[in-house]
């Protein structure tokens, strides 16, 4: 769905339960998606781009079983509490003009995606002050290190710790 400056509001039940792919493209006026979406047994891959009025996604809408989640919508302040419940999610895009805009994000704690290959090109807001890594084997090695792929995004982060204290960060993160 593309180009619907119309539309405000999906109604649930508004979309087919048999959709594996969903596009929400230039919706300018569109505040949110439907709570129920999370039904959408088929759904794998999800994207939002240019939804102006969209600030938040409601924790527990999304269905579990999408594979690919991009979230490019300038107003969003937040992405849900329950994405940890995305258990088959092999990527998740969050350009970096969004990503940029997160001028109060001070830790970012990447835990358990042995998929994930890469991080944003761009670099992390300047409050980043900790990124952890953990429990992803493809960003492992020399990419952090001096010269590396990630050196220059990360070098003025003060805290980066890449595959340590496992059992004291699980701890203190609790039940997801």
């Amino acid at each position: 769905m593309g180009g619907c400056p119309g539309i405000k509001f999906i109604p649930d039940g508004g979309l087919a339960p048999s959709l594996t792919d969903l596009a929400f493209l230039d919706c300018k006026n569109l505040k949110s998606l439907p709570r129920m979406m999370y039904q959408l047994k088929s759904l794998q891959r999800l994207r939002l781009e240019d939804c102006l009025s969209i600030e938040f996604i409601p924790d527990g809408s999304l269905p579990t079983n999408l594979t690919d989640l991009r979230l490019d919508c300038m107003n969003l302040k937040s992405i849900p509490n329950t994405m940890c419940q995305l258990t088959s999610l092999q990527r998740l895009t969050i350009p970096g003009g969004l990503f940029q805009n997160l001028n109060s994000l001070q830790k970012l704690w990447i835990i358990d995606c042995p998929k994930l290959q890469s991080l944003p090109g761009e670099a992390f807001p300047p409050s980043l002050g900790e990124l952890y890594i953990s429990r992803c084997p493809l960003l492992r090695g020399q990419r952090f290190e001096a010269k590396g792929d990630y050196w220059t995004l990360t070098r003025a982060i003060p805290n980066v710790e890449i595959d340590e204290d496992e059992d004291l960060m699980f701890e203190e993160l609790g039940a997801c």
